[in-house]
């Protein structure tokens, strides 16, 4: 599954153009195929932005502020400061 990371949105529309009609990103279209996988979307090449509507989801914003905590060093967090 990691090898999905590599490639790009541009290589999947040549072989499936109508992909992106149906899915906003490569990130989505791989979220339904496989939804027992943990998409990471900041791990797709080309991914400046993350796909719209993604930190809607609760579950993206901490993983985000998981791997921020583990990447600054913060051994705890108490979510009644």
């Amino acid at each position: 599954m990691e090898d999905w990371y590599s490639i790009t949105r541009k290589v999947v529309a040549l072989y499936g153009p109508g992909l992106f009609k149906q899915h906003n990103s490569l990130y989505d279209a791989l979220k339904v195929a496989y939804p027992d996988y943990a998409w990471q979307a900041a791990k797709f090449v080309g991914a400046e932005k993350a796909p719209s509507g993604y930190w809607k989801d609760p579950q993206n914003l901490l993983d985000i502020l998981s791997k921020a905590e583990e990447k600054i060093g913060i051994k705890q967090v108490d979510p009644t400061d």
